[in-house]
Formats: C-alpha cells, structure tokens, sequence
C-alpha cells in the first residue's frame, strides 16, 4: 500500500493556469471520483493531492489553491457512492453545506461528510491556499464503529481535543510513512484510525471505551515515540518533557512505554549512542572532543557515556573513530 500523489506541478508548463486546471480536473475525475472544483482568479492554480489506501480505509490531503470543492446531485446519481468522509481543515475557516445543513469549519475543526449526498466546502475568497487532510471510510464500516453516523454529517467539530489532535498526527505519520506491506499492520492502523474518529465526533457508551481502551492508547504511544525521535538528543529530556507537550501525565507515559516492551531510558540510551556512533564514524568530525561528541548525542556525564559506549559496542569512544 502505496501513497500515490497526484500533483498540478507535473502538467506541462506551457499550459495557461485555466487550461492546466482543466487537465487536472479531468484526470482527478477519472482516476478518484465524480467532485466538481473551483479555482481562485486571483491565485495561480496549484493542487496537490496524496491519497493513501489503507484497505478498505483511505487517507488523503488536499494542498494548494483550490476555493470550492463540490458534489453535485448528479455526481451522487451517476456514482453511487455511499462512503464518508471525514475532513480535517488544516488552512483558514471555510464554509460548506451538505444536504439541507450550512456549517463553518475552523482551521483545526474537522466535520464529517457523506457522498451519498450533494454538498460543498469552499474557503473565503479573501483566504490563502488551501490544506485538509481526509479520511475516507465506506459506510458499512463506519456504521459498524459507530450506528448514529448519519446522525454526526455536516457537524463540524472544532479543534483542539486530543482526539482530533492524535488523528491529524497519526494520520500525517501514516502518509509520511508511505507503504505499509503487512496487512495485518494495515488493519491495525485502519482500526485507530476508525476509534480516533469515534472520539473526534463524540462516540458514547461501549463504542467510547472501546475506542478509548484500542485507538486512543495505540496512538498516544505513537505520538509518545514521535517525542523521544524528535527530543532524545536534547540533554535532560524526560518523560515529563514528553508528558507537558502531549498534556499526559508522566507516569503514563512510563506506562504505555513499559506495555510496548522497550522503556524510556532504554529506547532513549540507544538513540543516543547510534547516533554518537555515526558522529564518531564520520571523518568530518575529527576535530570534535569526545566529549563534545556525547553531549551533541545527549549525554551530560562523560564517564556515564564511556561506560554505556563500551557495553553496548564493544570497544571506547576513541577506538571508534
């Protein structure tokens, strides 16, 4: 499972922006689906989308200048289709109806769309370029995560929840990512996605502590693990660095970390020495100390270094160079 990215920047240069909108268009329709889109006139035309399949669920994002995305009647007539679609606005507010509902999405909101009905989104024509990410997911599916689905259309949620907030991030990391070769793997992710989901539009009763007990924790550990890849370098980080910025507290973090199987000093310290070791290996970095070498790699005490060197490689610091 592949991320396929379909982009304005690989038409033909010598087309005017109507005539590469145009070309675009037609080749989105043909290969994604029946929507009709507007552009801004005052705006070069740009689009890029990257649509992730995930099984039966798929992730996409939307980029560029695009101002209106819309599905008419007959595009539900023609296609059929009965999925939804969740879509994370990730630009400035825009606006949209679905069936006989108006909303207004903020930037950060998110609001649950139904292609089995005719609607629109369209950012203000005073608004820059545009960026959502979707999830799109067939209705049996979500119906089976959540009955009341038809029930949550053209709600729009506002952002801010840690729901919402661990959906983006883990659905950025997803397409980030880019192929996913085991299906069991696919399914996990399509199963956190769906509970992320569940909790972002309010999901109630079993269905919420389902979700909260499966998806919720699953992607927590992820965002936990995106902060120790980011951070581990940083001399003094800790699990409560790591709890402040995800607002968890500490010992969960310990938690979650410990069911994972591998601990915080432990995924940390080894971090920290791969990376003293290509340090050490790079020619370029002849002229650093040892020890400014440990600290780069984010250990404070030289000795407590040698010493974690030496266990996990075999040989010193010195002897690595």
């Amino acid at each position: 499972m592949t991320t396929i990215t379909f982009s304005s920047a690989s038409l033909p240069d010598h087309l005017d922006d109507h005539r590469r909108f145009d070309l675009w268009r037609d080749i989105y329709t043909a290969q994604f689906g029946l929507l009709d889109f507007a552009i801004s006139e005052r705006l070069a035309f740009s689009a890029t989308m990257e649509i992730t399949p995930l099984g039966a669920v798929a992730l996409g994002r939307m980029r560029g200048t695009i101002e209106r995305v819309s599905r008419t009647a007959r595009d539900v007539a023609v296609d059929g289709r009965d999925d939804y679609c969740l879509v994370v606005n990730q630009g400035a507010t825009m606006s949209g109806t679905l069936g006989r509902k108006n909303f207004e999405l903020p930037g950060g909101g998110a609001v649950l769309m139904s292609n089995a009905d005719s609607g629109s989104i369209a950012r203000p024509a005073t608004g820059g370029g545009d960026d959502w990410l979707n999830v799109i997911i067939p209705g049996p599916l979500l119906g089976q995560t959540m009955g009341n689905a038809d029930d949550l259309v053209a709600c729009a949620t506002p952002g801010g929840s840690e729901a919402l907030t661990l959906l983006a991030g883990y659905a950025a990391l997803l397409q980030r990512q880019g192929t996913i070769a085991s299906e069991r793997l696919a399914r996990f992710a399509t199963d956190t996605l769906l509970d992320l989901m569940a909790l972002t539009l309010g999901a109630v009763g079993d269905t919420r502590e389902l979700a909260n007990a499966r998806g919720l924790r699953a992607a927590r550990l992820h965002a936990v693990l995106g902060q120790i890849q980011q951070r581990y370098a940083d001399v003094g980080f800790s699990t409560r660095d790591i709890a402040a910025a995800l607002r968890i507290s500490a010992r969960y973090v310990n938690d979650i970390l410990q069911e994972s199987g591998t601990g915080f000093s432990e995924r940390v310290t080894e971090l920290r020495l791969q990376r003293a070791r290509a340090l050490l290996a790079d020619r370029r970095n002849d002229g650093m100390r040892i020890g400014d070498i440990a600290y780069a790699s984010g250990f404070a005490d030289i000795s407590h270094f040698n010493r974690s060197f030496r266990r996990r490689f075999g040989m010193t610091p010195t002897g690595a160079r």
